[in-house]
């Protein structure tokens, strides 16, 4: 996957944060869920404003980490990526990478 296929992009300074960041997102993705049990699914879909539920492993896994100039980018090409983290009109935001952010944000500054 090359920079320009990534549809949802994180710019992330230094590498050691970058790879952090990216270990954050796939747990952020990893969990049970809240929301409803549709027929047929083999679990729980997430409720508005849980990360989204994993059905396929597709988002979690799509995750990469690449070096741009001097900073490194982590993102997917995955296409639902972006509705699932700010949702539409007709579905809520389940966010994950914000959340993601804000534990490595809270991580940096109990360090401090």
């Amino acid at each position: 996957m090359k920079a320009n296929d990534i549809i949802l992009k994180i710019k992330a300074v230094p590498e050691k944060v970058a790879k952090e960041l990216k270990v954050t997102i796939v747990d952020t993705l990893t969990g049970e869920r809240h929301g409803r049990w549709y027929k047929g699914a083999t679990n729980r879909s997430s409720a508005p404003g849980e990360p989204p539920a994993v059905q396929t492993d597709n988002l979690r896994s799509s995750f990469v980490m690449e070096k741009d100039g001097n900073s490194y980018i982590i993102g997917t090409a995955v296409e639902y990526a972006k509705y699932l983290e700010f949702g539409t009109k007709k579905m809520a935001p389940r966010p994950y990478v914000k959340p993601s952010i804000n534990k490595l944000v809270n991580k940096y500054n109990k360090g401090k």
